[in-house]
């Protein structure tokens, strides 16, 4: 049975940058910025954070696609309220130095202390949801060895929860970025690509026209094959930099030990049926750092136009070496 995580903490009234605002209001200002939230968790006695056996399993959980839970749970007011989101990393304390890009994605008002004496944090969880559901119908769903744990009155802020099916399902509805199996499809495949080693004498890239790839049923869905070596030997072509903005680093990926970047097709894969030749080659997969490519899947479609415009502008020639005819206005369309 999966595990899943279940932090306490208060919602403080804070004053930042001179305004009045609270725990939650600054977390979720994190996350419409920047489409991505890392939470800092503490406890009074910093020794006492979550077992590395723990962390483990949740890192185990995540590389295997399995569907995993923070819940986010507060008093305001004498009710219960508790937040949600899909838990994507999860850090110990001294995993983020004061020098990480991570910091980012962390409220300014402790984001200083990160990585410093100061700081009271004893482990940091990344998500990219954050949302309130509905306590009265979920409370007797979030369960620890038996007990209803929003109903536990224990002082300790770190819960290792299982959850109903009824809640499960909920969840995987409501965070499925409109098609479950596709997202878990895609959090695989990009997986694979990054663990992925090319031999560097199968690194060169020809940009010759392929066969169209396979179609394969992904749960209740139907999709193109896609060549993770393909898209590794594009990233690597890349040299692991972000083709919308070099200078976008976040991370440093712990299996490649290079800036952490994934492979997006410009041309994207579910139209392969309107085009004669393989859209799945090198010429046609872009190298993105996880907010740009968050950004063009989520973005405003005035937000992503110049960014597909001028990525298309790099790669025409290259698509026509494949025999990938296509225009700007026609590329354009599939991204409305």
């Amino acid at each position: 049975m999966s595990m899943h995580l279940l932090l306490k903490f208060k919602n403080e009234n804070l004053i930042v940058d001179g305004e009045e605002t609270t725990t939650i209001s600054e977390h979720q200002k994190v996350l419409q910025n920047k489409q991505k939230l890392i939470w800092g968790q503490g406890s009074r006695n910093l020794t006492r954070g979550i077992a590395k056996k723990r962390i483990e399993k949740f890192k185990n959980q995540i590389d295997n696609c399995i569907p995993t839970y923070v819940f986010f749970s507060t008093t305001q007011r004498g009710e219960k309220e508790v937040y949600v989101g899909r838990l994507l990393n999860i850090f110990e304390r001294d995993e983020i130095p004061i020098e990480s890009q991570l910091i980012q994605f962390i409220p300014s008002y402790y984001a200083g202390k990160v990585g410093t004496s100061e700081s009271i944090n004893s482990v940091y969880v990344e998500v990219n949801d954050f949302f309130k559901i509905d306590t009265n119908k979920m409370k007797d769903a979030i369960i620890e060895n038996g007990s209803k744990v929003l109903e536990v009155k224990n002082r300790s802020p770190f819960f290792y929860v299982n959850l109903s099916e009824e809640l499960e399902n909920y969840l995987s509805i409501f965070l499925r970025n409109d098609n479950f199996d596709l997202y878990n499809e895609e959090i695989s495949f990009q997986k694979n690509v990054e663990r992925l080693v090319i031999p560097k004498d199968e690194l060169r890239i020809q940009d010759v026209a392929r066969d169209k790839p396979k179609r394969i049923r992904n749960g209740s869905s139907i999709s193109y094959k896609r060549n993770e070596k393909t898209a590794k030997k594009a990233i690597v072509a890349a040299q692991y930099q972000c083709e919308v903005n070099s200078t976008h680093q976040f991370f440093i990926s712990r299996i490649t030990g290079k800036n952490y970047v994934e492979g997006h097709h410009l041309i994207p894969m579910e139209f392969q049926s309107e085009i004669s030749t393989s859209i799945d080659v090198e010429a046609n997969i872009i190298s993105l750092c996880p907010l740009c490519h968050k950004q063009i899947h989520h973005a405003t479609y005035e937000d992503i136009k110049p960014i597909i415009i001028n990525l298309f502008k790099q790669r025409k020639e290259r698509l026509l070496s494949c025999e990938i005819e296509i225009s700007i206005e026609q590329l354009l369309l599939y991204y409305k």
